[in-house]
């Protein structure tokens, strides 16, 4: 088998314009229409509060926040280094139109999108015409059928709707206009430096919009160097390179190759010098050339990634783009998409067989092509059940959509010279074109009901809004409501992932008043755990009296239910045995009736005895509810060694989510309840010292400070055969929680041994950065053994310069 030369258009007929493009692209916008239509009247959700609330802060009197935008850090993300001026360009001018109304946000994301689409498309045609043939019903079936299995690709939900994605559909705006204008100066013969100001300005603002546009100029090189023909500007035909007189003149096929390569640099050297200069940018921004997730965040991600990789999961998750929580039976669409895969795959090998040509330049540029978008995900790659996520995969979702659709096309061209097996072609094509539409059809449906998830959790944000509004309408100045459980995922779409998006929410511009200063959050600040709250401070703010009442988020209603939580009444004590209470079966205990207030960690011992295993699974549920949970490792000791457990419960705020625990239900995996000894519930005030920070923090839990301004206090005496403190003090924006597969030693900065109890001014040199630092300490022993657990991290934020987008 060999490659097709790119025979001549013999038709009259202009493959780039005409009443059957417009046919085609009414058609690719329809289902974009039908898929994303819906979009229009979704809320904000998650980051998008961010966005907006920084372009009112713009038009509000901050203007400093407006040049901060072209010379720093987008928005002033901590642990985010990117560079997206014109991301926030679209922002503003959506504020100007239309405040906080999101129609006119999700107009703009929906209209960049149809863009993105109409210009695949373009892209595309011409491409095929380029490397295969400029037979018109080849170019537009397969150019038409890319554009619509990009169109309907359910991955492209966390792009399109939501607004924060935005990002990725605005900078495939630039990158394919680009494409398209340096490929048609390549088949025009315009390859002088004017005419590639243009795409090089195109590219430019690619790269102002998202960092992935990066790798443009090795697909501009790839097309200029694997193009199987120039274009004779006399006739408008095409003429093969290996048929030109070019071969003689140069001196054979080694010359001519050295000359295409040589002529690929010189098209490409522009915007690789434009990357350049990029990259040195973001170096004296960053102090990094690539940047991206830092922090914790960037750490946990490129540790992910890593392990991702190699899971055949996630590959797999790609091939079949469904949301595992929405699209119920699952099966049903994973097996339709499987069967049109087979046969269109099948399809695919008998026309290669008729045809007995293998278009290999395409095949070698839709590669390259892959290879450069799938290069920068290297340190953020997976994908989860629920496509979380999906929107990193935009970019690369372009030439896979292209795979299929040009292998069962392709072969088209040779319907004018086999008028023998004409039959064959059109029983072949007219069987590959219904396959098509079939997974054109599937996918659609399966996005437009992924879509939903969206706005399900646009309603959930506004309604947390507008009920947080209300039940602090009527409360003094110093009273406050607390708000615990508050969501941050639905199925697939994020809700309100942290507390700095609860504080815009519950600000203006989308508040008339600062509602946020009368509700008291648990939510990490910026990364962490969802669930994990900080119960020292939940009862301080508790005994304090200003908080009136404590409300739980109920997903089931969508509704903030309040929880009758008290420190009034009979104290349990700070240390109370299981095994005098009533058990129904090993590991089960009954009829507690405790305070959840007074207790904070169940300790017991775990009597290895002969087991060979290292670690053992643990679940812990209590009254009775599936969702009121814990689950974690143990390391054990080897026998016949004892080894000491001790699991926290406070920290979760289901436990609080009854005035009363009334059961514990424990389960160690394979190991038997018998090798459980001494249960107990132990109160914090006997195994975690105390640590306070002097500044007040503001009702989401952060401390926000000056370098030279860190004053703390800790103690812990009251913890058994503790001598000594260590303090701990992280690097800039890496936390604590949910560290478990980052090394220590890569996330604190500073280790200072103190006594039992004190309090100090730390050494300004410590936070020399802004950005959030956490803090803890841990008891020793005289031995230099830990004792104890740590106390619950303190999150402060180290503010080094005046105006910051991101706290206010």
């Amino acid at each position: 088998m060999t490659e097709s030369s790119a025979p001549a258009d013999r038709n009259i007929e202009n493959i780039y314009g005409g009443k059957t493009d417009a046919w085609l692209l009414a058609t690719l916008i329809v289902l974009v229409l039908i898929g994303y239509g819906s979009t229009l009247t979704f809320f904000f959700t998650a980051d998008d509060l961010w966005q907006v609330h920084y372009a009112y802060r713009v038009f509000n009197g901050d203007t400093e926040l407006l040049w901060r935008n072209f010379i720093g850090n987008y928005i002033q993300i901590p642990s985010f280094e990117f560079y997206r001026p014109l991301l926030g360009l679209t922002f503003w001018c959506d504020y100007l139109l239309g405040k906080t109304n999101p129609l006119i946000y999700h107009i703009t994301s929906t209209l960049l999108y149809v863009a993105d689409v109409v210009l695949l498309f373009g892209f595309m045609k011409r491409l095929i015409a380029t490397f295969v043939t400029r037979d018109p019903l080849t170019v537009r079936a397969s150019a038409f059928a890319t554009a619509a299995m990009f169109a309907v690709n359910p991955l492209h939900c966390e792009a399109v709707t939501w607004l924060s994605g935005r990002a990725d559909v605005l900078a495939a705006l630039f990158y394919l206009t680009t494409l398209n204008m340096v490929l048609d100066g390549l088949n025009n013969q315009r390859h002088g430096l004017k005419h590639l100001a243009l795409p090089c300005l195109t590219f430019i603002l690619a790269l102002g919009a998202k960092e992935i546009a990066i790798g443009l100029p090795f697909v501009i090189f790839a097309l200029a160097s694997l193009r199987p023909s120039s274009l004779d500007s006399s006739n408008g035909k095409s003429q093969s390179l290996s048929n030109s007189s070019s071969t003689n003149v140069l001196g054979g096929k080694r010359a001519q190759r050295f000359a295409t390569v040589g002529f690929a640099l010189k098209i490409s050297l522009p915007f690789l010098l434009i990357a350049l200069l990029y990259l040195v940018l973001r170096l004296l921004m960053f102090g990094s050339m690539f940047g991206g997730y830092t922090g914790s965040f960037g750490l946990v991600k490129a540790k992910y990634a890593s392990l991702l990789w190699f899971d055949p999961q996630v590959w797999l998750r790609i091939i079949f783009p469904f949301n595992h929580t929405m699209l119920k039976p699952l099966g049903v669409y994973e097996i339709a998409l499987l069967v049109q895969l087979i046969l269109g795959s099948f399809v695919c090998v008998i026309q290669a067989l008729l045809s007995r040509r293998i278009h290999w330049r395409l095949a070698a540029f839709l590669s390259l092509w892959t290879l450069t978008l799938v290069i920068p995900l290297s340190t953020v790659w997976g994908l989860d059940p629920a496509r979380h996520n999906s929107r990193l995969l935009f970019f690369l979702t372009m030439p896979l959509s292209a795979w299929l659709p040009c292998w069962t096309f392709a072969p088209m061209a040779s319907w004018q010279t086999s008028a023998d097996r004409a039959g064959w072609w059109k029983a072949v094509q007219t069987t590959a074109s219904i396959f098509l539409s079939g997974m054109v059809a599937l996918l659609l449906c399966a996005t437009a009901i992924s879509n939903q998830a969206w706005r399900t959790a646009g309603d959930i944000v506004n309604q947390v809004r507008l009920q947080c509004s209300d039940l602090t309408a009527g409360l003094a100045k110093d009273e406050k409501i607390m708000v615990l459980g508050i969501p941050d995922d639905y199925n697939g779409a994020m809700v309100i992932l942290n507390g700095s998006t609860l504080h815009h929410l519950l600000s203006p511009p989308f508040c008339q008043r600062k509602v946020i200063e009368q509700v008291v959050s648990f939510k990490p600040f910026l990364i962490g755990p969802g669930d994990l709250i900080d119960s020292s401070r939940l009862k301080k703010l508790l005994r304090h009296g200003t908080v009136k009442t404590v409300y739980a988020w109920n997903s089931e209603i969508q509704k903030l239910e309040p929880i009758p939580l008290s420190q009034s009444g009979e104290s349990d004590g700070n240390r109370l045995g299981l095994e005098s209470y009533e058990s129904v079966e090993p590991g089960y205990y009954a009829n507690l009736k405790l305070n959840p207030l007074n207790f904070d960690y169940l300790t017991f011992t775990l009597n290895s005895r002969s087991s060979k295993n290292k670690f053992a699974p643990i679940t812990l549920w209590w009254n009775e509810e599936t969702q009121n949970r814990s689950r974690g490792m143990i390391r054990l000791l080897p026998p016949p060694g004892k080894t000491p457990v001790v699991i926290g419960l406070s920290d979760n705020w289901r436990w609080y989510s009854s005035p009363a625990v009334n059961a514990l239900r424990i389960r160690l995996g394979t190991l038997t309840l018998d090798a459980l000894e001494n249960p107990e519930l132990v109160s914090a005030d006997l195994l975690m010292p105390s640590l306070e920070i002097s500044t007040p923090a503001r009702t989401t839990g952060e401390h926000v400070v000056k370098p030279d301004s860190v004053d703390i206090s800790w103690n812990a005496n009251a913890i058994a055969r503790a001598s000594k403190v260590v303090l701990e003090v992280t690097k800039p924006n890496f936390f604590f929680g949910g560290s478990e597969m980052i090394p220590v030693e890569k996330i604190i900065a500073h280790k200072q041994t103190l006594q039992n109890q004190g309090s100090m001014r730390l050494s300004k040199t410590w936070f020399q950065k802004e950005g959030f630092y956490e803090l803890r300490v841990h008891a020793y022993d005289l031995n230099g053994e830990p004792v104890g657990e740590f106390s619950q991290p303190a999150t402060i934020y180290c503010s080094t310069s005046g105006t910051s987008a991101y706290l206010d």
